[in-house]
């Protein structure tokens, strides 16, 4: 299952989206009580590289850093595969929400910098979790209240 149609994940937003909202947010300091489907789910997506490529959605919507105020869309071909999470330094602040059962959002803020990561996750189908959205975003380009509301 390599390519989900589109219309499928619109359709997916729309049940999450009108249930009650059950919104969790999780701070990497506590990223182990996450769901163990879901960590599992995303320590292999980052460190296998064939189930990172099959478990993308493409195209995958979502915007670059430098298309002020454009939306963008990868394709597999120039997909750069993201590596697991680590911040030596001490520069980023990594925080998780779940959205119910079906979506987590994750987003990665730098400390000092206006550069925010947000990356969208959702679990397809009901059966396997897919990165949908992906986006480097400036804060300076937009205020940060748009960053989720798209």
């Amino acid at each position: 299952m390599n390519k989900i149609p589109f219309f499928l994940f619109l359709v997916l937003l729309s049940i999450t989206s009108c249930g009650k909202k059950q919104s969790t947010q999780i701070t990497s300091d506590t990223f182990e009580t996450l769901d163990p489907e879901f960590k599992s789910f995303y320590s292999k997506f980052l460190s296998d590289s064939t189930y990172q490529m099959s478990h993308i959605v493409f195209p995958l919507e979502g915007k670059a850093a430098d298309s002020i105020g454009n939306k963008t869309s990868w394709e597999a071909i120039t997909w750069d595969l993201h590596q697991p999470y680590k911040d030596v330094a001490g520069e980023f602040t990594r925080t998780f929400e779940k959205l119910g059962d079906m979506m987590t959002l994750e987003l990665i803020r730098h400390n000092e910098l206006p550069y925010i990561i947000e990356r969208r996750f959702a679990k397809l189908l009901g059966e396997e979790w897919y990165l949908v959205y992906y986006r480097v975003h400036n804060q300076i380009d937009q205020p940060e209240t748009q960053i989720i509301q798209e």
